[in-house]
């Protein structure tokens, strides 16, 4: 065989090798192959105004990819079961009759408070790209919420087939070969409404957050500030978080801009009254996105837009402090991946 030949030859053998690796992904890392990624997705909550448990059965979390196609993720609920969170899995709300189907455990979303959270999507492999919108599926029938009263029916008008479900319109990437985080915060101080039959209903406000640009709020309240235990360890007291510094604080209504809240619960370890205000953006790892934080004690009725000026005191007052001035919140820095550590004590 002359040389030309062989350079032919080995140009051939070489060609194949090459298709061939692209076939198999090109020895593509941890995300599969490089037209996949790995994906996880939890879910948490901004705290209900309400001492009630809010019980979700989640069936599975449907994506929007780019290119128009649809990606389905099922949640296995029988993988979620706490007998102490006050959502018992084993309740229908309709007829208040046990049910012997262990998969009918739905997830207590009212004690996910602070860091708490479950996870829905645990590095799922999909398609990598852009996602234009994520839907939590719901199986309505099998959610309720559990009051003074017992349990009662929750009806969700955009969770049905039908609708829209639990809806986020906000994008994400999966990067091809990488790994993708995320936490969906439904804030049930805004979604969750009870109605004059004494049932609720679930209108989502939802914000999805990354989980490698996040960082949180946490500290203490002064005991002095408090009126006292509502349960065992709640106080009433919330901590509401505003994006940006100097902001002042508004209560929960339609247009307002809160953010989200954080319960202030007593642990009796440290005998301290405490709160975590988890999962806030931040802007770059390097320098602090500003934040503010206020205090009330005061009852918040989503429905309406409450008064909060301190100066012009009515019946429906929701008075925000930053410990000592009323109408005032406290600054905070926050950087990704630490605490930011802010208190609320009264005046020395």
């Amino acid at each position: 065989m002359n040389r030309y030949c062989s350079l032919i030859l080995d140009y051939i053998v070489l060609s194949g090798i090459a298709l061939l690796l692209s076939a198999c992904g090109g020895g593509g890392g941890g995300g599969g192959g490089a037209s996949t990624g790995l994906l996880s997705m939890s879910v948490t909550d901004s705290p209900v105004t309400e001492d009630v448990a809010v019980c979700i059965h989640f069936t599975g979390i449907t994506l929007h990819h780019s290119d128009g196609d649809l990606i389905q993720i099922p949640y296995d609920s029988s993988t979620y079961y706490d007998p102490n969170d006050g959502c018992t899995g084993n309740v229908d709300p309709n007829n208040h009759a046990p049910q012997e189907d262990p998969s009918n455990n739905a997830v207590a979303l009212s004690n996910l408070q602070g860091v708490l959270s479950v996870q829905l999507m645990d590095s799922e492999e999909v398609k990598a790209g852009r996602y234009t919108w994520i839907r939590l599926d719901v199986d309505e029938s099998l959610s309720y919420v559990v009051d003074s009263g017992g349990p009662q029916n929750l009806s969700c008008p955009s969770c049905s087939a039908d609708q829209s479900g639990l809806k986020l319109n906000q994008g994400i990437t999966v990067p091809a070969g990488g790994e993708a985080n995320f936490m969906i915060d439904i804030d049930l101080a805004k979604s969750l409404n009870k109605q004059p039959s004494g049932d609720y209903k679930l209108r989502p406000t939802l914000r999805l957050v990354d989980l490698t640009e996040t960082g949180t709020i946490s500290g203490t309240v002064d005991g002095s500030l408090i009126p006292g235990l509502i349960s065992e360890t709640d106080t009433g007291c919330r901590v509401y978080v505003y994006a940006g510094h100097d902001i002042t604080p508004d209560d929960i209504h339609d247009g307002d801009n809160v953010l989200t809240t954080a319960k202030v619960l007593y642990d009796s370890g440290s005998t301290s009254y405490q709160y975590v205000a988890a999962y806030l953006p931040t802007d770059s790892a390097a320098d602090p996105t500003p934040y503010t934080v206020a205090l009330t004690c005061d009852a918040d009725d989503p429905e309406i837009d409450q008064n909060n000026d301190p100066g012009n005191l009515n019946g429906d007052d929701v008075i925000l402090n930053d410990g000592v001035i009323e109408g005032s919140g406290k600054n905070a820095d926050v950087y990704t991946n630490q605490t930011a550590i802010v208190n609320f004590t009264p005046a020395q």
